[in-house]
């Protein structure tokens, strides 16, 4: 009877054995694939906000020679390429003088793959459509780069289309790739957007107010892309802007900017979170979450990148890694389909020196998760466990 209880149990051990060096298998597989597609260039699906491609854009009506937000501005589209936008006002439209302080902003946004377009106000459609034209025409001439045109003040009841889409031609003959983008800043009818056929607006913003929590966009919305459709809900504390954000996201909205300033003019400052809007917006990730560490007193020898601590882990862990070089660095996470879950830094400037990063995955489900560096052309990649 011993023997064969000890057969049994040797038996069950074996299965057991045979068990996890199949799923030992399975990951090492998948990991292979992973690494075949990375190396290859191959483009992973994504999960999350920083997939949906919103973009921000912040009416700046700032002097940029007496603040320095179009700083800001700038540094964040350094670091988010082609994802902040910035509407230029001097003086309710164009002004009527050439402004060297907004051409140097202009240029400077420009040269950090950051784009801006000029405010013109319409007055509901009142305006005669040679006024508006003129202050077009303006823009055009003093800042000839500017990459499109914000029309304030936009109707939206029936029987204005026509007016705006003879604008909306108007700016497309003067650069046939500018943004045009309309503000009736609420719900409005179809037709704003397309009429007879044809476009009336690139952009529509549909919410420019208090209340955001509440709101809910006109059911024809659904029809179309998120591109279409813009937010601004301001006076957004510091505790609810991440939400207001998702939100946003969930009604289709692409195109996104969260303040807590208020009336009378919530647009003359950046918000206090404008760092973690942007970088939320962009990758998914509050950057405030993210504790860096840079130790300046040590070089390293060679290009590395460390296992993470603790691992296992629940839900923070700590990523080091060294540059031997200063150079663009990117440290992405992806699950064992080589599916992007995270973007930790992506394509950064960095100098030589050791690293940490602490990073919260509470968003994410127990497996295993492989973490990947790269600069240049060096990758290395490590697993790490999240167990719930």
């Amino acid at each position: 009877m011993d023997n064969i209880l000890l057969r049994f149990k040797n038996t069950r051990l074996l299965r057991k054995g045979i068990l996890i060096m199949k799923s030992q298998i399975i990951y090492d597989i998948s990991i292979f694939f992973v690494l075949v597609l990375m190396l290859s260039g191959k483009n992973f699906a994504q999960s999350g906000i920083d997939t949906l491609n919103i973009k921000i854009m912040v009416p700046a009506y700032f002097d940029p020679s007496s603040s320095t937000y179009w700083d800001s501005l700038k540094v964040q589209s350094s670091k988010f390429p082609d994802r902040i936008y910035a509407i230029a006002n001097p003086s309710s439209g164009p002004g009527k003088s050439f402004n060297s302080a907004y051409a140097a902003v202009i240029d400077s946004m420009h040269g950090n793959s950051g784009h801006v377009i000029g405010y013109v106000w319409t007055n509901y459609g009142r305006t005669t459509i040679n006024k508006v034209e003129s202050l077009i025409d303006t823009w055009y001439s003093f800042y000839p780069t500017i990459d499109g045109i914000f029309f304030d003040g936009m109707a939206s009841s029936s029987g204005k289309e026509s007016f705006y889409q003879t604008l909306y031609n108007y700016v497309k003959q003067k650069n046939s790739a500018a943004l045009v983008v309309g503000n009736p800043g609420t719900n409005t009818l179809e037709t704003y957007l397309y009429y007879n056929g044809s476009r009336v607006a690139d952009v529509l913003c549909i919410f420019e107010t208090t209340g955001f929590n509440t709101w809910v966009p006109s059911s024809w919305c659904s029809n179309y892309s998120r591109t279409n459709f813009y937010a601004i809900p301001y006076d957004i504390p510091d505790t609810e802007w991440v939400s207001t954000v998702d939100r946003a996201s969930s009604l289709n909205i692409g195109w996104i900017y969260v303040t807590d300033a208020n009336t009378p003019n919530p647009y003359n400052t950046l918000p206090s979170y404008f760092d973690e809007e942007c970088s939320y917006v962009a990758t998914g990730i509050i950057s405030k979450k993210a504790i860096f560490i840079k130790n300046d007193n040590v070089v390293p020898i060679v290009f590395s990148l460390s296992s993470n601590y603790p691992n296992p882990f629940n839900p923070s862990t700590n990523i080091k890694f060294s540059l031997a070089e200063a150079g663009n660095v990117s440290l992405k996470v992806y699950n064992v389909m080589g599916e992007l879950v995270k973007t930790i830094v992506d394509n950064v400037h960095k100098d030589k020196g050791d690293y940490t990063y602490n990073i919260n995955m509470d968003n994410l489900s127990s497996g295993i998760y492989v973490y990947t560096l790269t600069q240049n052309n060096q990758v290395i990649t490590k697993k790490m466990v999240l167990l719930k």
